[in-house]
């Protein structure tokens, strides 16, 4: 079995190399995404000495161990992945000296905002970071909110920060890094931006950032300043997504392989990811089922199916794709289970609505078979060529 590369070889293998023997690279951009996770706020004893906003934060300043164990909590695949992840960073010269500053956060849980943005220096290269959700099934949710509605606060209030930023700092050329929801915030406030500020934005990177209900971006027109990458087996970042996008392979798979360190990097060449060529079956499945089903309800509904959906995967716990198939239906019942305290109406309303969800599912699922595909075009091939026969006798 051929080995599989991920971020930690790429900082065990570069992580000495300065910015000068080795440029800016696609796993730079996810070792910056993956920083964002750190929960900074988290340390109000270390933070007390500094400006959050003005002062220049070095990394070094979250090292000590039960800091990095607070600030490691929020992230995907749980503390400790992303505490060993921060300790190899700190552990090596390519990023020492990385500082944080321009930090914004804001949260309103009556309001459902959630925001936090913050600007990295290093070296001579400038990055604005949006952060993604955290490791709830409430953020996970939080991520296809933001797709549904066409305007939430934590959107204003990201291109409220860049507009910001930018007039801050004139003279400066900056790239945009999201991950999650932070790529659909990216993505937001550069298509927002006027012409002249979009001209400082040397590359807007959105990592699985998901789509907007009524997109009308002009993706053709700045294909050259941004990039989109989503994992093979792609869930958030197919919500109602329209762009042709980076697609990279991850060694997990649904909502596991939303996690950065799970790409893999080009064994060829760990400056790359691995690219390959398209979606997987259920990640094509769920987009095509998903986004027609969201657009088919009402906002209260959607609340139910979003609860639902993110359920399945919550419930599930699968390891496997097969397993995930095998288990919607029990997954189902469970929850169904689960909402016998809910008014009779609403109760219905959701056993439908799961019913005719799971039966479209299976049913594109199999139109998408292998099998199906080559019974199609095989069906397709003979019909044309009993047209070409019709068509010689009349000659």
């Amino acid at each position: 079995m051929e080995r599989k590369f991920v971020l930690k070889d790429y900082i065990s293998k570069y992580g000495n190399t300065s910015f000068e023997e080795l440029p800016l690279n696609e796993s730079d951009i996810l070792v910056f995404a993956t920083i964002s996770y750190g929960d900074f706020m988290a340390v109000p004893r270390v933070l007390k000495k500094y400006d959050v906003f003005n002062d220049e934060i070095s990394l070094n300043v979250f090292s000590k161990h039960e800091t990095l164990k607070k600030i490691s909590m929020r992230y995907l695949s749980g503390p400790v992945v992303f505490y060993n992840f921060y300790k190899n960073i700190l552990n090596c010269s390519r990023y020492k000296n990385l500082r944080i500053t321009r930090i914004r956060n804001v949260f309103s849980k009556s309001k459902n905002t959630q925001f936090f943005a913050m600007v990295y220096l290093i070296d001579n290269l400038k990055f604005i970071i949006y952060r993604g959700t955290d490791n709830t099934i409430p953020g996970w949710k939080e991520d296809v909110l933001t797709a549904i509605e066409n305007e939430v606060p934590s959107q204003k209030l990201a291109l409220e920060y860049i507009k910001g930023i930018l007039e801050l700092d004139k003279d400066s050329n900056y790239y945009i890094i999201g991950h999650s929801k932070g790529g659909n915030l990216a993505y937001y406030a550069f298509f927002n931006l006027d012409d002249e500020l979009k001209k400082r934005i040397i590359t807007c990177y959105n990592l699985d950032g998901n789509g907007f209900k009524n997109d009308k971006f002009d993706y053709e027109k700045y294909k050259n300043q941004i990039i989109k990458i989503v994992p093979n087996d792609d869930i958030v970042g197919t919500l109602f997504d329209v762009n042709k996008n980076v697609i990279v392979k991850s060694s997990s798979f649904s909502i596991f392989a939303h996690d950065v360190l799970t790409w893999n990097l080009n064994p060829k060449d760990m400056t790359k990811i691995l690219r390959v060529k398209s979606l997987t079956r259920s990640s094509q499945v769920f987009k095509i089922v998903f986004n027609k089903w969201v657009s088919s309800l009402t906002n209260e509904e959607i609340q139910d199916f979003v609860d639902f959906v993110f359920m399945l995967v919550d419930v599930n716990k699968s390891r496997t794709v097969n397993d995930f198939i095998k288990n919607l239906v029990n997954s189902r019942h469970k929850y169904l289970k689960s909402i016998e305290k809910y008014p009779e109406k609403r109760k219905k309303s959701i056993k439908k609505i799961s019913r005719d969800f799971l039966t479209d599912y299976f049913q594109v699922y199999i139109e998408l078979s292998p099998i199906t595909q080559k019974i199609k075009s095989m069906a397709k091939n003979r019909i044309e060529e009993e047209g070409e026969q019709q068509s010689e006798k009349k000659k």
